[in-house]
């Protein structure tokens, strides 16, 4: 199978998944659904600067900009696809159910996070796993962050079957 032309439909919409594994899964080989919204306000100042207006939790309880906690993310790929997902990472440096993954803070709101996630067709046979690394920012707030990174889907022998970037725009979600 060819990696960078596969069969996919040429772009998708989904709606709101359990976790980043199940939005890449479903980005990546199945169908489509209707998309929930969840945004963040960022008006313009009067020098024309970008500001952000906290809708979520207050920055005081979140003080450190660190990627541990609930967030609500809006997920894109380059297959074209995108969806919405709520991600959790757990004081231990693994991704909360039902993700299984690890991540790690960076300086100055910086992190990466890699997944890695069994591939079930519609029978529940396992078909390959699926592999993503991100790399990001979190705001200056630690309230939203942006990351990207690259997808690659395995058969059962694994080869890649299918590869594409990643593109995550997430705001904390509230306790």
């Amino acid at each position: 199978m060819n990696v960078e032309n596969s069969t996919m439909p040429r772009h998708r919409k989904l709606g709101r998944t359990a976790g980043c594994a199940a939005v890449v899964a479903t980005l990546g080989v199945l169908g489509t659904a209707t998309p929930a919204v969840a945004s963040t306000t960022t008006p313009s100042s009067p020098r024309g600067e970008v500001g952000t207006t906290i809708t979520t939790a207050s920055a005081e309880h979140y003080g450190e900009r660190t990627l541990q906690g609930t967030w609500d993310a809006e997920v894109r790929t380059t297959i074209p696809s995108e969806g919405e997902s709520t991600l959790t990472f757990l004081a231990d440096g693994t991704l909360g159910p039902p993700d299984s993954g690890t991540w790690k803070d960076g300086p100055h709101g910086t992190f990466t996070f890699d997944l890695r996630y069994t591939r079930y067709d519609e029978d529940g046979t396992v078909i390959g796993h699926t592999e993503g690394h991100q790399q990001g920012r979190i705001d200056q707030h630690g309230l939203t962050f942006r990351s990207a990174g690259t997808t690659e889907v395995y058969d059962l022998e694994g080869n890649v079957v299918q590869r594409f970037d990643l593109f995550i725009s997430a705001t904390r979600a509230e306790d």
